[in-house]
Parts: structure tokens; C-alpha cells; sequence
């Protein structure tokens, strides 16, 4: 179970607490999707020792659109966003963060690294460390609950 929930995360660039006032976009991988609930559910399929890619794969086709996207390879360029809200999962607590990501796929060649850029940004949101209980956002979740 603890791999599952794992490898949704972005292992490569994780942070403690939220992200800088002025964000950089990098290159990331992880789960993707167009809403906070979608990557609520596929957190609690992993967390319950489900395959994040069947997850993925068995939701986009209910849905009949591609509403998440699960990479194992550092070729998403994102900017993080605002928490959104944590969520509870493999004895943890995760944040989901929204990102906006410019580009999906990236290709290193002689000339230097060529990327698929969007003409905009996407929103999308993805699962990363909670913030900080120090946090803004963190004290303002204490105060609604």
C-alpha cells in the first residue's frame, strides 16, 4: 500500500510547507487531474492497494475524457499553486495543491531540451507533502474545522 500512495507523489521535488512566494516552473511527474475530488479518488483507490495507472486509466474511461494523467517520468512543467485542501491517506497526510502546467512532455537532444508547450496554462491539480502546521492555509483549515 505505502508504494502506491508513494508513487503518486512527485518523489523528485518535494517540499515541506507551501511553495515559494514567486513560483518557478519545473519539471515534475505524478498524478494530474482536472479537479481536487478526482485526485481525492484516486488517492483513496491507491491507499486502499489499488493501481494508480488502472485507477487512471478505469476513471478517464468512465468519464470518456482525459480528466487525469499519471506519469512516472519527469516531463510535466508545472508551477505550484494554493493548497487546496489534505487529505488523509497510508497513515500520512498529503496536500493537493493546485499547478498549472505549461508543458507535457520534454525530449533532451543536441541542440538543448525540446518541450510540447500549451499556448496556456492548464489548471489541474496534483498531490504533493501537506503544508506546514504553521502554514496560512494550515491554520486557516484549523479555524473552518
Amino acid at each position: 500500500m505505502a508504494s502506491s500512495i508513494a508513487s503518486l507523489l512527485i518523489p523528485a521535488a518535494l517540499f515541506l510547507g507551501e511553495p515559494a512566494n514567486v513560483p518557478h516552473a519545473t519539471y515534475e511527474r505524478g498524478l494530474f487531474c482536472d479537479s481536487v475530488g478526482l485526485v481525492a479518488s484516486i488517492v483513496r483507490i491507491a491507499d486502499r492497494g489499488g493501481d494508480p495507472h488502472k485507477a487512471v486509466s478505469d476513471l478517464n474511461r468512465t468519464l470518456d475524457r482525459k480528466a487525469c494523467f499519471y506519469t512516472t517520468n519527469v516531463d510535466v512543467l508545472m508551477e505550484v499553486g494554493q493548497f487546496q485542501r489534505s487529505i488523509a491517506a497510508n497513515s500520512t497526510t498529503y496536500g493537493i495543491y493546485e499547478v498549472y502546467i505549461s508543458a507535457v512532455g520534454h525530449q533532451t537532444t543536441e541542440i538543448g531540451n525540446l518541450a510540447w508547450k500549451f499556448s496556456r496554462p492548464m489548471v489541474m491539480y496534483t498531490l504533493r507533502e501537506a503544508p506546514a502546521d504553521n502554514s496560512v492555509s494550515a491554520q486557516a483549515d484549523k479555524l473552518t474545522h
